[in-house]
């Protein structure tokens, strides 16, 4: 049996325990064989026949060891290997091919990689996703911090107050065992909050380790110096360059990153294998395609190591390609996955898109623009819009002439989708601008996308126009097109015709789009189509309208944000939800004539028509999170047929019309508020005598 993990995750003392607890079952002893300080592996044969007693004539003969060992019922621990893995493993084939019973228990950074071998790979101690004092003493690298903490200083408790600073702490030093026990004996001078702050220091704050141990383990840096110098030169190089990566990353991107004039990409993959059995690198392959992620410890002593080196620059430029790449990938399927099959595969490469996107802003313009688009679909699925909004504002910002009409088209498209409602008809323009582009590029399924999209900008103030963009897409659709597409059609033709007052043809447009979702299987535009059609058709029966949501929105329990995220609920749909399942009270959601916004933190809230008690509740939410935007704007009521010269002022809770004296009439104010993903309107009617 090898017992194998990265350095510090507590090998040793696994096999200790165990030999322990297994000692009466071996009548011939239980032998603990050291071989850290082993520096020839010739010398392993000796070492061994040493610790168990044994006198050998011949020297280095693993075959003669075996003889004295004969029928002896023994088990030998071999302790830290890895140093001398090829040589070891050798030795204890040969041990237990000719000692029939007798057991080895092995420990090292890499499997020995022999037939007899049963592998059990370490993990790094449960950290608890949740800051509960209870619940957080039965995870194992809390209650391992706490107890080396308050054997550093007896006065250390863990409460309420340091739960969740300690629980940082360990998951931000990975549950390594090594690493938790080096920070728990700071506690005493830097205190919890004060270790905390500290760990981008690591190397420099995590040096004091027992006196009696390993010399390795006396330091962090000292462990990762170890399994650093028992890499080859190459294996070192592809590990601090894959230090470069943020979050997980597959095997493509490793590749480009990893690899050089020397390294090709066959090479690349050789080397990130032997970094995953030398437990440098952990590789995840229970969800199909293989992912990779170096431990928060490795990466920052892999990055100190890829500075030293001299290559940041070519490696992140590397990495902001590769990153690219990966998001390209994710264009193309577009439609050919659901949209929350597409969120669930990319999301996990959020991180690297946003270090990619801040390196290339500073030294690539052309690459910041080509990422800014390829990634601008993901900020709203990912609860980040306004974070997307910056981003490709400062992107848009960037195209020039010279910038390819592809990458400016596909950044341009995804303008709406990330500046409404901030920026209203403003995102028309921008549209239109994409729009021509794309007539430009000769590819007509990116130009149906971009007609509907357009189509999108104009189905509030211009519903007939869209319609008119909606016709010509329906004209070079082609059948042999991924269906997935023609959602995107009847979700923009049935908001066009139901603002036209078209309402019939409208409805028919949104059972089209049901139908067709439930043919693919997309469960967020099939919420999306059937919430909208039940609220436009409720039953005489509430119970059966609640039915029909939670067919389509089956999570229990779940929040206003949940619903907008998972299955795509629209504010009103949900509003209208909670009202039919009683939770009024616990969502404040009025049954009549309310106002109501979402935020991300899944807390509805309502407020009545009058203009003072709306901007008032408008300021209370905008002052609890900053996402939230008030603005205050005027819907002429169509009667004088032009616009009047109106201005207005908003401070506080007060709304201010200045007019001419001589305008009089009935005016409708709509104030807006959003928390960067949904908004909420009301219209409040004015009248100046």
């Amino acid at each position: 049996m090898s017992l194998v993990g990265a350095g510090g995750i507590g090998k040793t003392v696994l096999a200790q325990a165990a030999a322990r607890q297994a000692r009466d079952r071996f009548a011939d002893g239980v032998w603990l064989v050291e071989l850290a300080r082993l520096s020839e592996p010739r010398l392993i044969v000796e070492t061994l026949a040493t610790t168990l007693q044994i006198t050998l004539t011949g020297e280095g003969d693993p075959h003669a060891l075996a003889r004295a060992l004969g029928d002896a019922c023994v088990l030998v621990v071999v302790d830290n290997c890895e140093h001398v893995a090829d040589a070891a493993g050798g030795v204890i084939s040969t041990l237990l091919a000719d000692a029939p019973n007798l057991s080895v228990l092995v420990t090292s950074q890499e499997p020995l990689r022999l037939a007899q071998e049963n592998l059990y790979r370490l993990s790094p101690l449960r950290v608890p996703a949740e800051a509960n004092l209870e619940s957080a003493r039965t995870a194992g690298a809390v209650a391992l911090f706490e107890a080396r903490a308050r054997t550093a200083d007896p006065r250390f408790t863990l409460s309420n107050d340091n739960v969740a600073a300690v629980i940082d702490v360990c998951y931000r030093l990975d549950g390594i065992p090594l690493a938790i026990e080096l920070a728990a004996v700071r506690v005493p001078v830097l205190g919890v909050e004060g270790l905390r702050e500290r760990l981008g220091a690591r190397f420099r704050i995590l040096t004091t380790g027992a006196r009696q141990g390993l010399r390795r383990h006396q330091t962090l840096r000292a462990a990762l110096d170890w399994s650093h110098g028992l890499l080859t030169r190459d294996e070192q190089a592809v590990f601090r360059r894959i230090g470069i990566f943020v979050g997980g990353f597959g095997l493509k991107a490793a590749q480009q990153v990893g690899r050089d004039d020397q390294i090709d990409d066959w090479a690349a993959l050789e080397h990130l294998g032997a970094l995953v059995e030398k437990s440098l690198v952990a590789l995840d392959d229970a969800h199909g395609e293989p992912r990779y992620r170096l431990l928060e410890t490795a990466r920052a002593y892999a990055r100190e190591k890829l500075d030293e080196s001299g290559e940041r620059e070519r490696v992140a430029r590397a990495h902001a390609q590769a990153t690219l790449e990966v998001f390209e990938g994710a264009l193309y399927e577009e439609h050919l996955l659901t949209g929350s099959a597409r969120l669930q595969k990319y999301l996990p490469d959020l991180e690297d898109a946003r270090a990619a996107l801040d390196w290339s802003q500073q030294a690539d313009e052309r690459l910041f623009v080509a990422l800014a688009g390829a990634v601008a679909w993901i900020w709203v699925g990912a609860g980040q819009r306004l974070e997307g909004v910056r981003c490709n504002r400062a992107a848009i910002a960037k195209i020039t002439r010279d910038t390819p009409a592809k990458l400016a088209a596909r950044l341009l498209i995804e303008w709406k989708a990330l500046a409404w409602p901030e920026e209203g008809t403003k995102v028309v323009p921008v549209s239109a601008h994409a729009l021509e582009l794309y007539r430009s590029l000769g590819d007509e399924q990116a130009l149906f996308a971009a007609l509907c999209r357009h189509a999108e900008c104009l189905t509030v103030g211009a519903p007939v126009e869209a319609d008119r963009f909606l016709d010509e897409a329906g004209r070079i659709w082609r059948s042999d097109w991924p269906a997935a597409l023609r959602l995107q059609f009847f979700w923009v033709r049935a908001c066009a015709l139901h603002q036209q007052g078209r309402c019939e043809e409208s409805l028919a447009m949104l059972e089209e789009s049901i139908r067709l979702a439930k043919i693919i299987g997309d469960a967020r535009m099939r919420a999306k189509g059937q919430t909208s059609l039940t609220v436009a058709l409720p039953t005489s029966d509430p119970d059966n309208d609640v039915l029909a949501f939670q067919a389509v929105a089956p999570t229990p329990d779940a929040t206003a944000y949940q619903l907008n995220q998972l299955y795509a609920f629209q504010p009103a749909n949900a509003a209208y939800y909670f009202n039919l399942t009683g939770n009024n009270d616990k969502w404040l959601i009025g049954k009549n004539n309310i106002w109501y916004v979402i935020l991300p933190t899944g807390k509805l809230y309502r407020w009545t028509l009058s203009i003072a008690q709306t901007l008032t509740a408008a300021n209370l939410i905008a002052s609890l999170d900053p996402g939230v935007y008030v603005e205050p704007r005027l819907l002429w009521n169509a009667n004088p047929p032009t616009p009047p010269a109106l201005t207005f002022l908003f401070q506080g809770n007060q709304l201010t019309i200045q007019r001419p004296a001589s305008l009089t009439g009935v005016f409708f104010v709509d104030v807006t508020v959003s928390d960067g993903l949904l908004t909420a309107k009301r219209t409040i009617e004015v009248t100046l005598n």
